[in-house]
Order: structure tokens, then sequence, then C-alpha cells
């Protein structure tokens, strides 16, 4: 098999984007690209006059040049080679202006991957070939016999065109797009055939190209459907050059058309692995994250059902989400297990292929299957025992079940099914299998992990806290108690000792003992106050803010509290510390004489605000306090309400007071009902 080689001129100045084409184009298997890279424009054109490419990848924007400038200039020092433009999403309409420039394609940067790229540069250097060919035989099209096999040979759509708008001639390539025999294009109007072969909404833009053309002037062309194609709808990128005679003047319009469906396939495939990785930035539950991803896949892949089933410790593999599937389904569903090998669902997560499943299984261990009803009907002996034949049962004529790979350990599947036959692509289950599966099984592990940090954070939290209780109930029960008798036995002393010196002694003894009773109380309330257990955190908050408004002498309100929600001990806990620890700053920091902290329940999650009139801070001050740690309580809050699924904003401004707003999901548990109101 001979493989082609293609020597590549890569004018770009951006290093990270140079290595990712790089990485990208050596990564197919359509041939090899010899990458030669260039910085700057004046580096590309001494390039070119050293060795001949065949191909060039240009960026617009450079540092010696920009803009068509740049274009212009490598145009001069590469004759005929054909150049694509590389751009960014906003610089789309330059990349446009730069093809009726000359210009043979243009990719835009994120949106492509190896295959496309490649194929790009393979149009690219066909097209220009066949121009090239064109224009170099005009006197040959005459008896049209010259570039025949150059123009049959191309993927991409060729016909010629008079300037009168006939079709001279068509290529095999373009009568595949447009669906249409040779014989029925050739001799017609361009102008008769557009209403037939393209879209509608495209039929006017494309006639105003012909007319322009026949006047002899390159047209901007943009984006085309193919209607007429028996496949479907055809997304097509058609472009206009000319034959020339000696005098320079148009003597035949070519127009060449580029299948575009492997392009969009490849944007649409980009796209969703970036919606699916900021999904997981944004998601903060596995569950959710789940929903979201399914959703995508679903709206991408077009099967009307979807499930992702993850493994849990007890060798069971329920649907975590699912949709499109009848309830009646699932239930039949739910309790399955890995160890049972009676359903091609629990092999692939086995992976324990059958010899009978071999046909179904790809080299990715998923299953595919696009007629369930031939599984146990099949007369291979053991069909019945290894299917259980619910999806055929349920109207799922294809199947297809792909694992959810975690490094090399499966952690679940990803189940589609339709009634239709046959209607699972094997491309579909191919990029499923290998590009999106490992993105969700390290979401999956990854939430999984913060679960896990959370139960601990939890625990911590109430270790904390009943030390704290501990701690409280043995400084009231013991040294409370014991401070307590000494001051009666003080009092019954001073009664027994007439003398006036010692009196005074006694009084003051009993004084500092009543202050040792005060502190001790006031500390063990402190260390963990019994009405956040036996009224709750509204309870709490109150008392919270009338302690802090006698010790620092400002106005604490409280609004929002009634007794509908009741919260799990360990939330109720650390909204409680956060509290006292934000106010505690208020008090050292913030000279406020008037905070308002409010709690309600919105969309199932507690939301507290504290908000004060002091004299607030810049930005980048508590930005930086935060990050360098300094300040240890705002710190700890942050990474705990993170840890529990929540989030911690500070918004401050010199001379307008702070706002600190607490986010976190609802912890209900059983019991009496206290807290806080929606």
């Amino acid at each position: 098999m001979t493989v082609h080689s293609w020597k590549t001129l890569l004018v770009e100045d951006n290093e990270a984007d140079a290595v990712l084409l790089s990485e990208m184009l050596g990564g197919t298997d359509v041939g090899h690209f010899e990458l030669v890279r260039t910085v700057r424009a004046a580096d590309a054109i001494n390039r070119l006059k050293l060795g001949v490419f065949d191909a060039i990848l240009l960026d617009l924007t450079l540092p010696d040049s920009r803009g068509f400038e740049t274009l212009q200039n490598i145009q001069d020092a590469a004759g005929h080679t054909p150049i694509i433009i590389l751009t960014g999403v906003e610089d789309e309409s330059m990349a446009i202006g730069a093809i009726r420039h000359g210009a043979q394609d243009y990719l835009v940067k994120g949106t492509v991957d190896g295959r496309a790229i490649a194929r790009a540069i393979r149009y690219a250097i066909d097209r220009q070939k066949t121009e090239e060919a064109l224009r170099q035989s005009d006197a040959a099209y005459a008896s049209a016999k010259v570039s025949v096999d150059t123009v049959n040979a191309m993927e991409e759509g060729v016909a010629l065109i008079s300037m009168n708008g006939n079709v001279s001639s068509v290529n095999p390539a373009l009568s595949r797009l447009t669906g249409y025999a040779k014989a029925q294009l050739e001799g017609r109007s361009m102008a008769e055939l557009l209403p037939l072969i393209v879209h509608e909404r495209d039929v006017q833009p494309a006639i105003d190209a012909l007319r322009t053309a026949m006047r002899g002037e390159i047209p901007a062309m943009a984006e085309a459907t193919v209607v007429s194609n028996p496949a479907g709808h055809v997304p097509v990128v058609p472009r206009i050059a000319f034959i020339r005679d000696e005098a320079g003047r148009p003597t035949k319009i070519v127009l060449t058309v580029q299948d575009m469906t492997e392009d969009r396939k490849a944007e649409q495939k980009s796209q969703i692995v970036t919606t699916i990785l900021a999904l997981f930035a944004r998601e903060t539950a596995r569950r959710e994250y789940l929903d979201a991803v399914a959703r995508v896949i679903r709206q991408w892949s077009g099967y009307r059902c979807i499930g992702i089933r993850v493994l849990n410790d007890r060798g069971e593999a329920p649907y975590e989400t699912y949709f499109g599937f009848s309830d009646a389904f699932i239930q039949s569903e739910t309790a399955l297990k890995i160890a049972s090998l009676d359903c091609a669902c629990t092999r692939v997560l086995a992976r324990q292929p059958g010899p009978n499943d071999m046909k179904y299984f790809t080299s990715g261990g998923s299953f595919c299957c696009g007629n369930t009803g031939q599984l146990q009907d099949s007369p291979s002996a053991g069909n019945r025992e290894r299917y259980r034949g619910i999806c055929a049962a349920h109207g799922l004529a294809s199947v297809a079940i792909i694992p959810i790979r975690h490094h090399n350990t499966i952690i679940g599947t990803i189940h589609f099914a339709d009634e239709k036959e046959g209607a699972m692509a094997a491309e579909a289950v191919e990029f499923v299998e290998t590009t999106l599966s490992p993105i969700i099984g390290e979401a999956i592990c990854r939430f999984n992990v913060e679960s896990e940090l959370r139960s601990l954070a939890s625990r911590i939290t109430l270790a904390e806290e009943r030390a704290r209780r501990q701690l409280a109930m043995a400084l009231h029960d013991t040294v409370g108690q014991s401070l307590a008798l000494g001051k009666i036995k003080l009092g019954a002393l001073r009664q027994m000792i007439n003398g006036k010196e010692a009196q005074e002694i006694l009084r003051e003894i009993r004084e500092m003992f009543e202050a040792a009773v005060e502190q001790t109380r006031t500390l063990s309330f402190e260390l963990s106050p019994p009405i956040l257990y036996e009224l709750g955190l509204g309870a709490a908050m109150e008392w919270l803010g009338e302690d802090f408004s006698k010790r620092h002498g400002f106005t604490a309100r409280l609004i929002g509290t009634d007794k509908e929600h009741q919260l799990e001990e360990s939330m109720s806990v650390l909204f409680f510390q956060s509290a006292r620890e934000l106010l505690t700053n208020v008090a050292k920091h913030a000279g406020a004489d008037d905070v308002e902290i409010s709690l309600a329940a919105v969309d199932g999650y507690l939301i507290m605000k504290i908000v004060d009139n002091g004299k607030g801070m810049e930005a980048m001050a508590f930005e930086n306090a935060i990050a360098t740690k300094n300040s240890l309580g705002l710190f700890s809050i942050r990474e705990r309400m993170k840890q529990i699924g929540g989030s911690f904003s500070l918004k401050s401004a010199p001379g307008h007071g702070t706002t600190v707003v607490l986010t976190a999901p609802i912890q209900q548990a059983p019991g009496p009902d206290f807290g806080i109101r929606n």
C-alpha cells in the first residue's frame, strides 16, 4: 500500500497551536505530513525560496505581518502552492475574505480534528493542481480531453461552466454529490439546476454568485446545502475560479464543490467534548453531571433511549440516569448484577464476551447489535440463556452498550437503544467508546472522591463539634459546679467571721468566684451553644446576633427564620461556625454599627447572607488573603463550603461595607422541624 507524504509549511507564531496541530496530523492514518514551521512571514518567504512545498498552513496574524498583507506576501513567494488559512473563531470573516483573495481553504482553530485538517490539505492540493491544469490547457479543453484523469479522480465535485452559465462538463464526484447523472447536468443552465440541487434559502445567493462569475469576477460564496443527494442533506463549500486566455480574459468558469459533512461532524464532536468538559467544571454532584451528559449525547446521537449505569460496591449496575426508556424497562433492569452474565450489559461490564458474542463486540469492548430479535432467535446453542431479551421485549431493535472506563477499569456503561433496526452507527459508537467514555469515567471517579471528601469533612466537623460539646459539658458540670460550690462556702464562711478587714477580703474573693462562674458559663455556651441542638440553626443565629451586639456594640438583625426546614446536624454546625467566624471578622476589622443576617431556603439550597455597613475593602485584598491563606478563617469557610457542594462569595468596596453569601444544597434529616424558611 502506497503511503502518501506531503511537505507542508506551517506559518504559526502560537507555540501551543503549532504543537497541537502537529500532534493531530501525526495521529491520522491518511498519510505522512512533514511539517516545517516558521514564526514570521519573512522566515516563511525565505523557506519558500529554498524549497518546494505541497501546501502552506498560514496564520494571518504574525509578529511581522497582519491580515491580507500576510496572504499577499506569501502568495507572491509561493507561486501556485495552495494556501490554507488558520484562524480563530473571531477572525472567521477575515478568513472568508482570504478565500476571495486566492486562499484555497480555511480552518478554525479548536474546531477540527486531525482527519479534517489532513482532508483540507489534500483537497487544497488536488484543487490547486486541477485549476493549474485547467489554466494551462485551454486549447485542449476545446476538444474536452485534457486533464480528464485529474478532474475525474478528484474527491471534490467539479463543473466547467461556460461564460453564459451553461454546464459544459462535470466529474463523477459532482454527480455523486448532487444525485444527478452526468447526462442530467451537462448542457443545462446552472440557473435552472440550482433550485433543484440546493436548499431554497441558498438558491438566490448562488444565482447572484453565478451572475458575478459570468461577468468575469470572483464572487463571495458562502456554505450551502445540497438537498438533492439521495442520502440526505449535504453541507458544501463552493468555490469559483477561471480559465483565462492569453490576454487574461475569462473563458470558462471552474466550479469546485467540497463536501463538508466530515468537517461538520468533526466540529460537532469537538463541541460535544468541550460541552462535557464544561459540565464537569460546572456541576457539583455526580447525578446532576450524568443527567446533563446524557442529554447532550442523546441529542447528538439522535437515538431515542440512553442510560448510564454505574457499578456500586455490591456488584450491581443500576441506571444512575436515563432518558427515553419506559418505567417498566428500568424496573426490570434495576437489580442487574455483574456476576449473572445472562445479559450483554453484564458481559460488557465483566469483559467476558461469549463465543457467540464476538460478531457484536468491538475491539474496544462495546456491544453493538442492529436487530435484537435475532439474538434469541439464533439457532446457536445457549443464546437464549445468554440474552434475556429485555430490550427486544420492549421493542428496542437496536442496542449499543459501551463501557465507561477509568484508566483500565470498567466502572459503568452507556446504553443506547432505538426502535429502528440498524440504527447504531459504528462511527458514533467508536466516538463514544474512544473519546467520551474516558472523560465520563474520569469525571465519575473525581465526583466519587469529592463525595468521600465531603463525607470526611462532615465527619470532621461533627467530631469537632462533639469535642466542643464534651468540653462545654465538662466546664459546666465540673469546673463550673466546683466554682459555684466554692462561692457558696465562701458566703457561709463570711457569716462566721466578724472582723471588718477579713469580711472585705472574703467579699473580694467571692466576687472573683462569681466572675469565674460567669466566665465558665459563657465559655461553655460559646464552645457549644445548647440552643443549636435544642431549637435549631435559626434560633442559634438569633442568639449569636444578640450576643455579638451586646459584646461588640453594633446592631445585628436576623431575618428569615422559622421552623419549616429541619437541617442535618453537620450542616447546621457548619453554617453556625461560619457565621460566628464572619461576625468575629466584622467586630475586629469592619468598624460597622449595623449588621444584617438573613437565612433562606431557595430551590433546595440554604442561603445565608451577612451584610455590614463597615469600611469595606478592595476586592483584590480579599482574593490575595484567600490565595495566600493569610485569612485562615475565610479560607477554611470557603474550602468547607466547597466540600459540601456549596459556594462562598464576598463583595466589598472601600466605604461601602461587605456582603458575604454562603450557599449549599439543603441536607435534611428526620426529626422535629427547625431551621429556616423559604
